[in-house]
């Protein structure tokens, strides 16, 4: 029986994370084989975020952790409207945005089993913008990183696949999968007994 959490504000620390995770009513939902494990889903689109995140993840005895990211489509940032970009610019800006990943760290007995996000793509952790995700406006940010819709649904479909493994099969056999919504592919790498 999952239940779930959620804030409508930003993560911008681990107590946010904690108080989201506090919840412990699960009465009835007792039995000789019930294993609980708490699931963080990191939507965001920020470093700032996915770095406490990160740290949260180290910081639990369990949890599975899946991160998505997607790539934003490239705009110019002078703010020309498109009819005025030069055929160089609308052909970058029709090759991005089309591409992300997700991956699933897994935290078991207080041992990373399977490695979250930035320990996959390190250089989430040595980004130092040290601005908030509440320090910036929506509308700056979907105006400077633009993401395709078709893109973000590819991304909520492979991390559907991962609930439904989970919620149905009681297993995880993938850790991270790559996608491309315009070339229209999925391809995850699976996990291996090590």
């Amino acid at each position: 029986m999952p239940i779930a959490a959620f804030d409508e504000r930003y993560i911008e620390d681990e107590r946010t994370l904690d108080r989201l995770f506090q919840f412990t009513d699960y009465r009835g939902c007792y039995r000789w084989d019930t294993f609980f494990l708490p699931i963080l889903i990191g939507a965001v689109d920020n470093n700032y975020t996915r770095q406490v995140m990160h740290s949260y993840f180290l910081s639990q005895e369990k949890l599975l952790y899946i991160d998505v990211g997607v790539e934003s489509a490239w705009v110019p940032q002078d703010g020309r409207s498109r009819e005025e970009w030069t055929e160089e610019e609308r052909q970058r800006h029709a090759n991005t945005g089309w591409t992300g990943q997700v991956v699933a760290g897994l935290r078991l007995n207080g041992k990373t089993v399977l490695e979250p996000v930035a320990c996959r793509f390190p250089d989430i952790l040595e980004d130092e913008d040290e601005i908030a995700p509440s320090e910036m406006a929506c509308s700056q940010m979907i105006a400077a990183e633009p993401q395709r819709l078709i893109t973000n649904r590819f991304a909520a479909q492979a991390v559907a696949s991962y609930l439904n493994e989970l919620f149905g099969e009681s297993s995880l056999s993938t850790h991270v999968t790559f996608f491309h919504a315009k070339k229209l592919y999925m391809r995850g790498e699976r996990i291996v007994d090590g």
